[in-house]
């Protein structure tokens, strides 16, 4: 009898015990089970977290690249320039075996017999030659001559240049059109302006790199003594190689197209049977 009680005793005491502590054994894996699935929900929300900042940085180095370079244009025909014929001349061979000569639009530079026009042909040269090229055409593709008219793109320094924009800045061409091809004419202009009154190369002397267009004036380096004495003679007049005319003012009018202008005595001029300018009458 005694031994009975001890025994049940001993089994009271196990399952107070038990009901103490509020669990079993299978209670405590699930708990665990609940902790470990609210550790990996938390660690899954940090890497979701992580991945939307790289993406945001990503999208903001594409725009910031975006901002410092320009995109090639879809219309360009790729090339490789095989010679620099001058500043605003190269030759260029595409990518299906064409060579051509393209005239670059919206600027001009002086003739290799010119006042820096061996200047500009070797800009040209150190910028182009034997480089990969993209020429962008406009409203027109060739000029009287058959060459190619357009714009020309090219890398450097790791970036996409407009050749028309950048000789310009180098004060070695200014604008110039005669066509109705005009895209990029503001950007020259602005271009341009930037760089005049700085007094460089082509606008080294007032006059040289004239309004007209497609005009040098290389008397503005000719021998200033000689030129202003006989600037100043009321004998003095300015006439064409084959023109009919002759003219009171080098800047007249009626020599705007003239590709060359000499002076003559204003006497021998009316021997010669030349009159006076009509708009001068």
């Amino acid at each position: 009898m005694t031994t009975k009680l001890k025994s049940l005793f001993i089994l009271l005491i196990i399952a107070l015990g038990l009901n103490l502590t509020g669990c079993s054994t299978q209670d405590l894996d699930t708990h665990n089970e609940q902790n470990n699935n609210a550790n990996v929900e938390i660690t899954n929300n940090e890497n979701s977290l992580d991945n939307k900042e790289l993406e945001h940085t990503s999208k903001i180095s594409k725009e910031d690249e975006g901002n410092t370079t320009y995109n090639i244009p879809e219309n360009a025909r790729k090339g490789i320039v095989i010679d620099a014929i001058d500043g605003d001349t190269v030759k260029v061979e595409f990518e299906n075996g064409d060579i051509e000569s393209v005239r670059i639009l919206l600027i001009n530079t002086p003739e290799k017999n010119e006042k820096f026009g061996s200047e500009a042909s070797n800009f040209a040269y150190q910028e182009l030659n034997n480089k990969t090229v993209y020429i962008e055409p406009d409203v027109e593709n060739r000029d009287k001559y058959d060459r190619l008219l357009g714009y020309v793109w090219y890398e450097k320094d790791n970036q996409l240049k407009l050749y028309n924009k950048e000789i310009i800045l180098e004060s070695l061409a200014k604008v110039a059109y005669v066509y109705d091809s005009k895209k990029y004419l503001d950007t020259l202009n602005e271009a341009q302006e930037s760089v005049e009154y700085n007094k460089l190369n082509i606008w080294e002397r007032k006059g040289y790199a004239t309004n007209k267009g497609y005009k040098y004036d290389m008397s503005v380096y000719e021998d200033r003594s000689s030129s202003s004495s006989s600037s100043n003679s009321k004998d003095v007049v300015y006439t064409t190689k084959s023109g009919k005319r002759y003219h009171l003012d080098r800047n007249c009018k009626g020599l705007a197209k003239a590709s060359n202008i000499f002076e003559k005595n204003k006497e021998e001029a009316i021997k010669s049977g030349l009159s006076l300018c009509g708009y001068e009458d």
